[in-house]
């Protein structure tokens, strides 16, 4: 796997302090990033269920509902691609 993607794959520990945030990160300030994951079926956002914190997607693709799941979905590999990799991380 790529060095620029390993930050990004890391999801951080769903609890209090982000529930309700979403993953990826980008998707929280900007519209068109939260678009993107979720037309990819990406988005996942940190709850509370009955008994503890976990992440839960909350969008996905109808191409993730048939036999092939793990089939590419158009255009998502692209903008994984075109994400720049955060500064710092």
């Amino acid at each position: 796997m790529p060095p620029c993607y390993t930050a990004e794959l890391a999801m951080p520990a769903c609890n209090p302090t982000n529930q309700g945030r979403l993953w990826p990160e980008q998707a929280n300030s900007d519209r068109a990033a939260a678009k993107r994951a979720a037309q990819c079926g990406e988005l996942q956002m940190c709850t509370h269920g009955k008994w503890r914190y976990g992440w839960r997607p909350i969008a996905v693709n109808v191409n993730q509902l048939g036999k092939n799941r793990n089939a590419k979905i158009a255009g998502c590999e692209e903008t994984k691609a075109a994400t720049p990799a955060k500064p710092g991380a």
